[in-house]
């Protein structure tokens, strides 16, 4: 009876797990909606530099071949998915946008909440749920990276976090041998390694080291074998080097070598755009010092000495996925501090992590006094709670939703004009988009930066470059 009674419990319990990211996600999208008031964009490195390969992916062009992908194959990829998803059109495509830099927040949220908390999946729900609507005014960054699409760059490192736990806690969970577990840790590692390489050059290349660093140093601490070591090193550099040439093969549809000069040779030539030299000297004294940064380190040396004081998997799965987190947004932010523009927008994903893991902390540390103090919450108002902070999302996304609308409706919209090539309202570009339509009737259109009047009158700037 007591059996049927927890399997019933799971199974509920399951359901709410269930019905809670689905509430977030209808949340996500219901932000991403209202905050696309219309489509205006800017005729030059504007918006339409996250639509323009989208939609020739969509239009069956080969990545790589026809287009470059100067944003990265995972921004390809994932926003292709959702601009499907919710109309295939440039509306939709910048809907997708936000709706996936939501996703790299919340993603971000909960890979911190499933470390501390494990199977009390309420409170990173909550934080996840509550941090779109209350950071996104402290943060705007992370919700809209601009042209750039840095969120979605960024998201390969929640991503590699949540596939890693989801992968190792059924690699330990007993059906694999103890003493052979490593090596399918090892082999899961190189897999996440080779996607980070595919994913985009800046997140996924410090995440692609952040891995064989860690690999290394805990393979060393923890098993103190050199063969295993060594082992463990040509795991990573065969298994990323397989994952990725398999990635790159569907990708470009079998043109690996254009991937590879794409990415590693003809990026290098707008590094005039970024306002550095080609080659330039680095100074110490380049690299960024500022106080978030300081403390993520901090952060990252605390959370590493805990990791390996007792080393194990158990261990690797909490405190050094923190530690790998951390020190991708860390390498990400010298990265950019060096070789790109000085950008304090570059240093958001590292600020909003560190103020995640101090409210985690924070709640760590209030259940702890109420542990000393003997104080423990009956089944009862585990549930209530539970309910509590669901209903409580709930109302936020109602409030939210109405107050949206009703601003909506207080808008002067006269001036606004709905074009179905484009999926959505133009305002304030929409007279000199009707006079660009005029004049561009029936001719072949040559834009240096191909942006609405392509979309409109079905053509691609000819050259491939948009």
């Amino acid at each position: 009876m007591d059996r049927e009674h927890n399997k019933k419990k799971l199974y509920n319990n399951g359901y709410l797990y269930i019905l809670s990211i689905f509430v977030v996600l209808v949340l996500y999208f219901i932000c991403a909606r209202f905050e696309l008031k219309n489509l205006d964009y800017s005729a030059v490195n504007g918006t339409f530099q996250n639509y323009n390969f989208i939609r020739r992916f969509l239009d069956g062009q080969i990545p790589f071949v026809d287009f470059p992908v100067y944003l990265g194959s995972g921004h390809l990829l994932i926003t292709s998915f959702f601009t499907v998803l919710f109309g295939n059109d440039y509306g939709a495509s910048v809907l997708a946008y936000h709706f996936v830099s939501s996703l790299t927040v919340g993603m971000c949220c909960y890979e911190f909440g499933y470390v501390f908390f494990k199977k009390n999946w309420i409170v990173p729900f909550f934080i996840s749920a509550t941090s779109r609507i209350f950071l996104s005014k402290v943060f705007s960054s992370a919700f809209d990276g601009g042209n750039s699409a840095r969120p979605i760059r960024a998201l390969i490192i929640p991503i590699i976090v949540v596939i890693y736990l989801v992968v190792s806690s059924y690699l330990t969970s007993g059906k694999i041998k103890k003493e052979r577990q490593w090596l399918y840790h090892i082999a899961l590692v190189s897999v996440l390694s080779g996607l980070a390489i595919v994913w985009s050059n800046d997140y996924g290349l410090v995440s692609f080291i952040a891995l064989f660093i860690l690999v290394f140093i805990y393979m060393l601490f923890g098993y103190k074998s050199i063969r295993k070591l060594l082992l463990s090193m040509v795991i990573m550099c065969v298994g990323s080097v397989i994952t990725a040439f398999c990635l790159v093969m569907m990708i470009s549809r079998g043109h690996p070598l254009i991937w590879f000069s794409s990415n590693f040779f003809s990026a290098q030539f707008q590094s005039w755009y970024y306002e550095r030299p080609q080659w330039h000297t680095l100074y110490y004294y380049q690299i960024d010092y500022s106080l978030p940064i300081i403390c993520c380190f901090i952060l990252m040396v605390i959370y590493f000495y805990f990791s390996v004081r007792k080393i194990s998997l158990e261990r690797i799965q909490s405190f050094g996925v923190i530690v790998f987190v951390l020190m991708s947004y860390f390498g990400a932010c010298q990265a950019y501090k060096l070789f790109s523009l000085d950008d304090p927008d570059y240093s958001v994903f590292l600020n909003l992590s560190v103020l995640i893991l101090a409210v985690y902390e924070l709640i760590r540390l209030i259940l702890y006094f109420l542990k000393l103090r003997d104080i423990k919450f009956s089944e009862k108002t585990i549930h209530v709670m539970t309910v509590a902070s669901i209903s409580f999302v709930l109302l936020s996304i109602t409030t939210y939703t109405i107050v949206s609308i009703i601003k909506l409706k207080k808008d002067d919209n006269s001036s606004k004009r709905y074009y179905p090539q484009l999926g959505g309202y133009l305002d304030k570009c929409a007279d000199d988009f009707d006079k660009s339509l005029e004049i561009a009737s029936g001719k072949r259109v040559f834009s240096a930066y191909a942006s609405a009047l392509e979309v409109a009158t079905d053509q691609y700037q000819p050259t491939g470059y948009d």
